[in-house]
């Protein structure tokens, strides 16, 4: 942004994200910058993790598995 710090400080630091035009997602009444970011964070963690082979990943696709989770009820993994 070019606004000088000394004369507007919030246009300065927040100028960006308010000129981008926002969409609020439907499951929140407000979004903001950090919200953005960590919805961000944990797409591209979503991301990784489907593809890992290694305990992380196996622990996430097993909690993502939906239709096995469904399919089990109360019983365990």
């Amino acid at each position: 942004t070019s606004a000088n710090p000394c004369d507007d400080f919030y246009t300065f630091a927040c100028g960006g994200f308010s000129k981008k035009k926002q969409v609020i997602p439907a499951f929140s009444s407000k979004w903001s910058a950090q919200m953005e970011l960590t919805m961000s964070v944990a797409r591209k963690m979503s991301a990784v993790l489907e593809h890992d082979d290694g305990q992380a990943g196996r622990f996430y696709q097993s909690c993502s598995n939906f239709a096995l989770v469904d399919s089990l009820g109360n019983k365990p993994m």
